[in-house]
């Protein structure tokens, strides 16, 4: 980070959850005093930030600064952030839909906020304390973003994501934790329950919802609306375009 140039991702994916605050509390004062000697890292990003500052979490009064710069959080459960963390918070922006949790907290800061669903593509934002709320098309990225890659390939996705052959009838409970094993599993199962999934949407539903690829989740989508096409030649097609997108 001494360097200009120079990003840097810390990834706390083998940190156990409970583990996440004390990690992120003996990364935290370095990354300050890289900036009071350098005035770098320009801009610090939390993803999830509610995993390393948790509302319960008794130390955040000793490592959260007095004032907060150049700070984005990023979290889908708001109301779970240490009350300190979102005390200098000066600016909202929510995607997707703004969340009951969020218009409280919203509302806390002299804000009334709608929590009907923005359309795709859309976000909303707050100037803090007491501004209107703005709502504005959102750039789409110049380059592909393929979040996640190894993960969603080699990685255990949570029990509640991941993928169930289960048939019509639910005789069978086959659990994909990941793409690579959907694969597997999707050529092992029997013609019925392969075509039940398909006919249900269950695979575009899972690629768009869970894996987050839009593009993944179009290519079944319209395998989905052409039943008609052999198993063997569907399966193929699907096979090719994750391969394609994942193989590393």
């Amino acid at each position: 980070l001494k360097r200009p140039d120079q990003n840097v991702i810390i990834s706390l994916a083998g940190v156990g959850k409970a583990d996440r605050p004390a990690f992120f509390a003996t990364l935290l004062p370095r990354v300050q005093a890289l900036r009071i000697e350098f005035g770098r890292p320009h801009w610090l990003v939390i993803d999830e930030a509610h995993h390393v500052l948790p509302a319960d979490w008794q130390h955040a009064g000793t490592l959260i600064p007095q004032a907060w710069s150049s700070l984005a959080m990023v979290t889908l459960e708001p109301d779970l952030v240490s009350p300190l963390a979102r005390r200098d918070v000066g600016l909202v922006i929510a995607v997707g839909q703004v969340l009951p949790e969020l218009a409280s907290l919203l509302a806390e800061r002299g804000v009334r906020a709608d929590t009907s669903a923005l359309d795709t593509g859309v976000a909303r934002m707050w100037q803090l304390p007491g501004g209107d709320a703005v709502t504005f098309e959102v750039r789409t990225p110049d380059e592909q973003h393929r979040r996640h890659k190894r993960k969603y390939v080699e990685g255990a996705l949570s029990p509640e994501a991941q993928f169930v052959f289960s048939g019509a009838d639910g005789r069978l409970r086959l659990a994909a934790r990941n793409l690579s094993e959907f694969v597997r599993l999707a050529e092992g199962v029997d013609d019925e329950t392969w075509a039940f999934h398909l006919a249900s949407g269950d695979y575009s539903r899972w690629f768009q919802s869970v894996i987050k690829d839009e593009e993944l989740a179009a290519v079944a989508a319209d395998l989905e609306a052409h039943a008609g096409q052999s198993r063997a030649s569907a399966l193929d097609t699907l096979k090719a375009a994750i391969s394609e997108r994942y193989s590393t």
